[in-house]
């Protein structure tokens, strides 16, 4: 549908579903979760055109339709949830310890209360198997809303010199094949569902077979890169722990754990070698363009990843031959790492649970 107005503009709606359904049935505006219809999705091969690349403000460039599934679906957050959550912003700027009982009735225990906080989506493949997980924040107002999935299933943390958080959002990884799936939007205690039907760009034929190939491929491909961030994440834990144990050898008293000290760095120094072969040289602080001229393992994952997600065929030497140079790399650099855990690691690790950095002291008699 497009909208014309009486000045030089123009509104583009891709998807008027969502206007016929409540125009159909006026009695889907008072619902609390709806999700509408949702449009075919495409994964699309797209390629720059001739012309201007960098376009800045001075040349139109109309917005493509984003390579992904399209969501859209209405929301009513009940009014005693918002009556609730006025009160309790209230109560936390009087910073008192006051029971909402006394404006409201609470529920008679945790398991009855219902939050809507927050919006989250769960899509199924054909075989009812949860693959992907998003969550976010909901609109604060009531009214169409639109999101959209990026073709995408759960994936994993790459390796890092830092250690993933606890509550971090889900990862995204390989791209889904062409098929049916099934996206479940819930909203506290409501939930609404559509199905999605994806599919490869029809300019390009490529069999369902190839498809399942290059994604059996990317899988064998994501655990071992799995197993490369495990062995990095451990390695920035260790550091973690040894440092926690410097700083309460320099505040209890730094000359009396001299020694363990020394020895605490050069654990620390094992483990930023170990990390190198990984992720490369740690340049944290320097300016300047800072090249390496040896492949890391991450770098050698992320270009046989780059190479299976280009792929129109089936998997073939070159791609085997990157994978099987990126993990014997790999499990060269594991054998190094738990040489490490087996040895210096053990050793430090004794020290310093033997070492006395108990915070407890003895106190005098006041009288």
């Amino acid at each position: 549908m497009i909208i014309g107005t009486y000045g030089r503009a123009a509104y583009i709606m891709d998807d008027i579903r969502p206007l016929r359904a409540m125009a159909k049935n006026k009695s889907i505006l008072n619902s609390t979760l709806k999700v509408f219809e949702a449009p075919t999705a495409y994964i699309s091969i797209n390629q720059a055109v001739p012309g201007t690349r960098f376009a800045a403000d001075a040349i139109f460039n109309g917005e493509n339709r984003p390579k992904a599934a399209m969501l859209t679906y209405l929301i009513n957050t009940p009014e005693d949830k918002k009556q609730v959550e006025a009160i309790e912003s209230k109560g936390k700027k009087r910073n008192k310890n006051k029971s909402v009982e006394s404006e409201m009735t609470e529920p008679e225990s945790e398991k009855e209360k219902v939050v809507y906080d927050s919006v989250k989506i769960e899509i199924y493949d054909a075989r009812e198997k949860l693959i992907r997980t998003l969550t976010f924040k909901a609109p604060e107002d009531n009214c169409i809303q639109r999101t959209y999935w990026n073709m995408d299933e759960k994936g994993i943390n790459w390796p890092s010199r830092k250690v993933p958080k606890a509550n971090s959002l889900e990862p995204g990884g390989r791209k889904v094949i062409p098929g049916s799936y099934k996206a479940v939007l819930s909203d506290g205690d409501h939930r609404d569902s559509t199905s999605i039907k994806v599919v490869f760009d029809p300019r390009v034929t490529v069999a369902q077979s190839t498809h399942e190939a290059i994604y059996a491929e990317r899988k064998k491909l994501e655990n071992a890169i799995a197993k490369a961030s495990k062995a990095t994440h451990r390695l920035a834990e260790s550091k973690s722990i040894l440092e926690d144990y410097e700083k309460r050898m320099n505040a209890k008293n730094k000359e009396t754990f001299k020694s363990l000290l020394e020895k605490t760095k050069a654990a620390k120094d094992s483990i930023e070698q170990l990390f190198i072969p990984f992720l490369g040289e740690n340049n944290e602080g320097k300016q300047g363009i800072i090249g390496s001229k040896e492949l890391s393992i991450t770098n050698r994952f992320g270009a046989a990843s780059r190479y299976l997600g280009s792929l129109l065929s089936k998997p073939g030497a070159t791609e085997q031959r990157m994978y099987d140079q990126a993990v014997n790399k790999l499990d060269e650099h594991l054998i190094k790492i738990d040489a490490f855990y087996s040895g210096q690691w053990k050793e430090i690790r004794i020290a310093l649970e033997n070492a006395d950095l108990s915070p407890f002291k003895d106190y005098d008699p006041l009288k």
